[in-house]
């Protein structure tokens, strides 16, 4: 069964300007889309940035002590968060994601399972 146009057709839609002109429409529609979306974000405010961090921070730690009393995970993850909030180089880390990181990143850090699935995040 031939196609929707003959050869005739199909040569004249070929040299003519339509798809130059769907090129650029569409062109123009992502260009648009990316004025209002990711490529124009605003930075991420502190605590999204905290948050962020505080994961990788909390990827770090590695598995749990064997000798963890039932309910005690929490607390080990919160004293890890603690002592990698200490750390000279956290506060520079904050800056550098409210600088650097778009929402779309921080979503994909924030889900990650691992230390390189979140770095991979970042990159």
């Amino acid at each position: 069964m031939p196609g929707m146009f003959g050869a005739r057709e199909l040569m004249t839609w070929r040299r003519s300007a339509r798809p130059k002109l769907v090129l650029g429409a569409t062109l123009l529609v992502y260009l648009s889309a990316c004025e209002l979306s990711a490529c124009a974000q605003a930075p991420l405010d502190v605590a999204t940035c905290e948050r962020l961090v505080d994961r990788y921070v909390e990827l770090s730690l590695g598995p749990p002590p064997q000798d963890l009393p039932p309910g005690g995970f929490g607390a080990w993850v919160e004293r890890g968060l603690e002592a990698g909030r200490a750390r000279p180089a956290y506060r520079p880390r904050v800056e550098q994601c409210r600088a650097e990181v778009s929402s779309d990143k921080a979503r994909c850090g924030m889900r990650a399972h691992t230390q390189g699935e979140w770095e991979t995040c970042m990159y």
